[in-house]
């Protein structure tokens, strides 16, 4: 099968936070490069500045842990093409910028996927909020939704 078009969705993923990386990069580390630059500092404003420059190194390792956290899967899945299929009925809801989709397959296991609602899996019309029965494709260690092929209505 060509899992193009779902590489293509988690590749997405991978650069939106390379670039929210890249801008915290430029933020954050900002401050180191001051501190390195200011000269002619007494010691109340160089500690001030040494305490930013920390401040901003810590908080780009936050940015940077949380972007390998959520880029890592995608690129396993990416690599080795991890994608299942699981037949069922959902149950799809929008909650604090999330959306969460609440999976019963025709096997009788339960569980739950949630999603950026940046992902575009609504505007994309990949998925509709409310109940519905059909095959849903995600990536197996980010699950990362990729696409839903619901069942045709007789």
């Amino acid at each position: 099968m060509d899992f193009s078009g779902y590489t293509e969705i988690l590749k997405r993923n991978i650069i939106f936070w390379l670039i929210i990386l890249a801008i915290a990069a430029i933020f954050f580390l900002s401050f180191e490069v001051i501190y390195l630059k200011s000269k002619n500092l007494n010691k109340k404003e160089d500690s001030e500045a040494r305490n930013n420059a920390n401040l901003g190194i810590f908080l780009f390792i936050l940015v940077l842990a949380f972007a390998l956290y959520n880029t890592i899967p995608s690129a396993i899945d990416i690599a080795n093409e991890n994608y299942i299929s699981v037949h069922g009925e959902y149950s799809t809801r929008k909650s604090d910028g999330r959306i969460e989709i609440f999976v019963k397959t025709d096997g009788g296991e339960h569980f739950t996927l949630t999603m950026p609602a940046r992902s575009g899996l609504i505007t994309n019309g990949i998925v509709e909020l409310g109940e519905h029965k059909g095959t849903i494709w995600y990536a197996e260690k980010s699950e990362f939704i990729v696409d839903f092929v619901p069942d045709e209505i007789s």
